[in-house]
């Protein structure tokens, strides 16, 4: 066999990557499954159901598992336990990485351990003994209407830019009092469709479709008032 690089400069990583390379020419009858195996697999099913940004947060938590595992000997995916998987979770994601963030890549950790056991990869409920990571968002205040006036302020005053809104400070001023009034997002706003409005008995009536929507929920009419 021609000689070739691991790709790690880690000699333990290294030493891993030939293991689990070990692991993968065993009988999967006997031992089941590679834990790279099922991270293949569980990734090519949730591909076509899922946007680009999303997948590659999945493959990210899974590659940061699989490399964990593999330095702890663990190549297998029935050789996941409850403590490994609580182990990755308090040690195994980067130490400065914000509590929203890891609340997000903890669901996407917990959701491919439920399907590994839907889809009989582990005999253990590895999902349901282990307790999800709980994020703490500060609350936003709005602004106060001081600051609303100031924003409109150097809203005017925008001006000598080369795209966008930038060469146009009425145009951009006006748009957001639009979104003020109505409650729209950017990306509704700038899509804005006067003729879509209807007058009702007092207010006028902007029917529309929220662009930002779930990827796999179906998109649901919106109504503004005028």
């Amino acid at each position: 066999t021609p000689r070739r690089s691991t790709g790690y400069r880690d000699w333990k990583m290294a030493e891993a990557y030939m293991r689990s390379l070990d692991a993968e020419s065993k009988d999967t009858s006997v031992h089941g499954p590679t834990l790279a195996n099922c991270v293949e697999r569980y990734l090519d099913s949730r591909k076509a159901e899922m946007g680009r940004k999303a997948h590659n947060q999945y493959r990210l938590v899974l590659d940061w598992l699989k490399d964990w595992c593999h330095q702890r000997g663990c190549f297998h995916i029935e050789q996941l336990t409850v403590d490994l998987c609580e182990d990755f979770r308090v040690y195994g994601f980067p130490k400065k990485m914000a509590g929203t963030s890891r609340a997000t890549y903890d669901a996407k950790l917990l959701r491919f351990l439920k399907d590994a056991e839907r889809r009989e990869w582990v005999k253990v409920s590895l999902a349901s003994k282990l307790k999800p990571i709980v994020a703490h968002y500060e609350e936003k205040q709005p602004f106060s209407d001081t600051e609303v006036n100031l924003i409109f302020e150097e809203a005017a005053k925008l001006g000598g830019g080369t795209s966008g809104y930038a060469t146009n400070a009425t145009t951009f001023s006006l748009l957001l009092r639009f979104m003020l009034e109505t409650g729209l997002r950017v990306s509704d706003a700038v899509r804005y469709d006067p003729q879509r409005t209807q007058k009702g008995k007092k207010m006028w009536i902007y029917s529309y479709t929220p662009r930002k929507t779930r990827r796999n929920h179906k998109p649901t009419p919106a109504v503004a008032y005028l």
